[in-house]
């Protein structure tokens, strides 16, 4: 379903969406102008930096929908590989670091956020991205330092990178950098109208939600095409 304001919102579902949905929905996606924004640098990507097609990702690491996408993520980024990268900017829905937020939707997802980006600065992004995600049905009762902890031992046991990470992750996790770098996240987000999360950019256009990856496919199809 497509707003006033032509931003997609749809949710996620498990069975194949009927083609001439896809179709509605990728005209629809189509019918957006595309806008030219200025993203900023983030050191939390996944994928090629060379790639053709560059998806630009507005997240909350506690939210549902956003594990809901981090599914599709794993299935865009192992077909297309080489062609995409996905770059993510912090937008957590706790007010205790989200000063636009009245009421704290995921409580702990500041905490998540500066974990992640206390990984991506002693060089475990991807790591922990997926082991994070992936223990995300031990968060139904809450997010806590302790699940940074397991979280991160188990990407240092992956990464092979040995207690030189978690002393820089240590770090990271403790520095004024890591604020600084949330609350830049947030202030763009809220620049740009940022309202939920997941958001994602392709190509200038602007996706809400989680889409079913159909609609993914055939935009990054459409994308590469192009290119």
């Amino acid at each position: 379903v497509f707003t006033g304001s032509n931003i997609l919102k749809t949710k996620a579902g498990s069975n194949k969406a009927p083609k001439s949905q896809i179709t509605k929905l990728v005209e629809g996606f189509y019918s957006q102008n595309p806008e030219k924004i200025n993203f900023p640098e983030s050191t939390m990507i996944l994928g090629t930096p060379d790639a053709k097609i560059k998806i630009y990702a507005f997240t909350d690491f506690l939210c549902s929908a956003c594990n809901k996408f981090y599914q599709l993520e794993k299935y865009i980024l192992a077909k297309y590989k080489n062609d995409v990268e996905i770059i993510y900017y912090h937008y957590p829905l706790d007010a205790s670091c989200n000063r636009h937020m009245d009421d704290t939707v995921y409580a702990g997802s500041c905490l998540a956020s500066k974990a992640v980006y206390a990984a991506s600065a002693a060089g475990l992004f991807s790591d922990y991205f997926y082991v994070h995600f992936s223990a995300y049905p031990e968060y139904k009762d809450g997010f806590t330092r302790e699940n940074v902890s397991r979280n991160l031992s188990i990407a240092i046991k992956e990464s092979g990178k040995g207690e030189p990470a978690r002393i820089q992750f240590d770090e990271a996790f403790k520095s004024q950098a890591a604020i600084d770098q949330i609350k830049m996240h947030i202030e763009f987000a809220e620049s740009i109208k940022i309202e939920a999360t997941p958001t994602v950019y392709i190509g200038g256009r602007k996706i809400v939600g989680v889409p079913p990856k159909e609609f993914i496919d055939a935009i990054i199809t459409s994308e590469l095409k192009k290119k």
